[in-house]
């Protein structure tokens, strides 16, 4: 019998987005926020989503953050 496939647990791709928008960010050499403005996000929910607080992050978000820093949601979560 085929094994089920295993779910990753809530919050883990939002949490390895998190650490692929500070480094790009970084890499842009832009601020925080910089980077909230040109997404049309609140800085507050920029600083929540690289801090990892945010278990799981809205999609229209993360597709904002991508944009503005040039990117796509998948390179995002795909953490490399």
């Amino acid at each position: 019998m085929a094994k089920k496939p295993t779910q990753p647990k809530p919050g883990y791709l939002t949490a390895i987005a998190s650490r692929k928008i500070v480094e790009m960010r970084l890499a842009a050499g832009m601020s925080q926020r910089q980077l909230s403005e040109r997404a049309s996000i609140s800085n507050g929910c920029l600083r929540n989503v690289e801090a990892g607080r945010v278990s799981d992050a809205r999609i229209d978000t993360l597709e904002a953050i991508a944009y503005a820093l040039g990117t796509t949601v998948s390179a995002l979560i795909d953490g490399r």
